[in-house]
């Protein structure tokens, strides 16, 4: 059985004053159902990995709750059916 503990991870999102970390970002999206692993999202967010359409959708869902939870009005937007991408994300 994989090990699914989260150990400290280096990539943050930053949003205004705000901090969302890796392992924030995963939890979020691990509720709404996803099924990729903290590294897999952390290979996403470096640009090293490409996520399934569905994946990327919900890390844009659980960054879209993100903003609005911290006041932000800029939402990313997801994948369209036909694979465009309207939106992304970027990490600083």
């Amino acid at each position: 059985m994989a090990d699914t503990r989260i150990s400290a991870l280096t990539v943050e999102l930053h949003s205004q004053d705000d901090v969302l970390s890796l392992g924030d970002l995963w939890l979020r999206c691990v509720a709404l159902g996803t099924t990729t692993t903290p590294q897999e999202l952390e290979g996403f967010l470096k640009g090293t990995l490409r996520l399934p359409r569905h994946e990327y959708n919900l890390v844009a869902v659980a960054l879209n709750e993100h903003h609005v939870d911290i006041g932000m009005s800029l939402f990313l937007q997801y994948i369209e059916d036909d694979g465009l991408v309207v939106g992304t994300l970027q990490v600083h």
